[in-house]
Formats: structure tokens, C-alpha cells, sequence
């Protein structure tokens, strides 16, 4: 299967101006997708009528998905778009929120596991693909040798890789058109996700093989791309060196390639 996925992925992803699209790897054989548009609905009335919901995280929520559509993260579905690809899916989300120091910081958690009773989830539909991340712990024994480390993490790295439109009909979700005032159907909007979606269980997959395929292109660097690929564990960069000139260098190059990738190390 780990072939399947890996063929299909070097067969479909495409690059553009604007970065990398991708398309879900979806399994050969599976019941019937349902579209989830009434788990999602539920949901949504759930969230809203939540005894911990107050106006604040409501704002909040609601910011998060104007910052998206801002973005282009997300985009907007008109009744009577045409349908692109073969599946719609609603998933339904929630809030997760983070204390911090003065604030309490709201996260949507997109949940690809739910599903109608005797249906299949989206996860379920999808192949999870290869695992080629390195060893973590080979990972943290290397980050001992050198005198010198190199930190980063890649911002928002899986809202940098993009979806491909015949697979974007899979990944609505549901929100309001004024957070103001409850779920109705006249108050209630439709999104879709334009890129890769944390939650779907072959996101990890997705974007690490997306990474990859982007720094083989460096053919008269495969030193640093080596480096690079060996201390890579989904969006963190962990390297070492004993050079300060060194360190500097891995810094430009390194900053420079998920420049390249639309992805922002930082």
C-alpha cells in the first residue's frame, strides 16, 4: 500500500505559482462516504450553545476563520457551485483552548474521525500513507554532538501545502455568517478548505513528502538538502554544527529553501 500512496503522490502533486498542490490518497476499495453535513450542523449548534461559550470565544472563533478566508486558507461555497471531484464531506470542528499568559488562545480542531453509524469517517477512506520521518531518537542523539544548534519550526506548515481543487469538495465545514446569532439554516455558511487539513490522518504524510519532493530539486546541494532531510520531524528543524560559519550558512540556505516552498522557517 506504503507504493500506492508514494506512486500516486510523485504522479499527481503539481506545482504552481503560488506553491505545491497536492491530492488526498484515497484507498481503492471503501463503503460509501457520506457527506456528514448533519454531524457537522450538530456540532456547530453544539459549539455554540457550549456552557463554557461566552462572547469572547465566540470572537475568537469566529476570527480564526475570517483570518482563513483572509488567507485563502479556506474559501467560500456559493449554493449552486458546481461540485469538483467525487466527494463531499462536511467535518465537523470544535474549539481547543490554550491558556496563556493574559489571554486564552482558541485552536479549531477539525475531527476527520466522525462519522454516521455504520459509515466510514474520512480517515477511514484515506490511507494513512508511509511513515518517512527519521527516528526521533536517532534525531535527539545527533542534536548532542555538535556545539552549535540551528531551531526552527515551520509556521503553519500544514496550512502551506495546497489541495488540489478536485479534493477541496471533501473538506467543508460549516460556520455562521454572523457568530452573533445561533445555527439556522439562513445564518449558516458553507467553507472548504483549500489546503492540506490538520485532523486528516494523511496530512503528516502529505506535507513531509511535499518538503521532501521540494528540496530534491537542489541537485548541486544534496549536502545541506541530506542534513536537512535527516533532522526534519514533521515541521521542526533540529540542527548542529561546531562552526559558527557554518551555522550561519545552514541558517541562509536552509531559510532560503522553504522560502522557495512558500513555507516560512522561523
Amino acid at each position: 500500500m506504503d507504493k500506492i500512496v508514494w506512486d500516486r503522490f510523485n504522479g499527481t502533486i503539481e506545482r504552481r505559482v503560488d506553491g505545491y498542490y497536492v491530492t488526498l490518497p484515497w484507498k481503492d476499495q471503501y463503503p460509501h462516504l457520506p457527506d456528514n453535513k448533519a454531524i457537522a450542523y450538530r456540532r456547530l449548534v453544539s459549539v455554540w450553545n457550549s456552557p463554557s461559550k461566552d462572547e469572547q470565544l465566540l470572537d475568537r472563533y469566529n476570527s480564526v476563520f475570517k483570518d482563513q478566508l483572509h488567507q485563502k486558507i479556506i474559501e467560500i461555497v456559493q449554493e449552486g457551485d458546481p461540485v469538483q471531484g467525487n466527494h463531499v464531506h462536511y467535518i465537523p470542528h470544535q474549539p481547543v483552548l490554550t491558556s496563556q499568559k493574559t489571554t486564552m488562545k482558541v485552536r479549531i480542531v477539525f475531527d476527520a474521525l466522525a462519522h454516521y453509524k455504520g459509515s466510514p469517517s474520512l480517515n477511514d477512506v484515506l490511507y494513512i500513507g508511509p511513515v518517512i520521518l527519521p527516528p526521533l531518537y536517532g534525531l535527539l542523539l545527533l542534536f548532542r554532538i555538535g556545539k552549535i544548534a540551528v531551531i526552527a519550526d515551520v509556521e503553519k506548515a500544514f496550512l502551506q501545502v495546497r489541495l488540489h481543487e478536485k479534493d477541496r469538495d471533501a473538506t467543508r465545514c460549516l460556520w455562521l455568517h454572523n457568530h452573533k446569532f445561533p445555527p439556522s439554516p439562513a445564518n449558516v455558511q458553507t467553507l472548504r478548505f483549500t489546503r492540506v487539513t490538520f485532523g486528516i490522518k494523511s496530512s503528516p504524510f502529505l506535507l513531509t513528502r511535499t518538503m521532501y519532493y521540494h528540496l530534491k530539486s537542489y541537485k548541486t546541494e544534496s549536502d545541506i538538502v541530506q542534513e536537512l532531510k535527516d533532522n526534519l520531524y514533521v515541521d521542526n528543524l533540529i540542527l548542529t554544527t561546531d562552526s559558527i560559519d557554518r551555522a550561519i550558512h545552514l541558517y541562509k540556505r536552509s531559510k532560503q529553501m522553504f522560502q522557495d516552498l512558500n513555507m516560512n522557517l522561523r
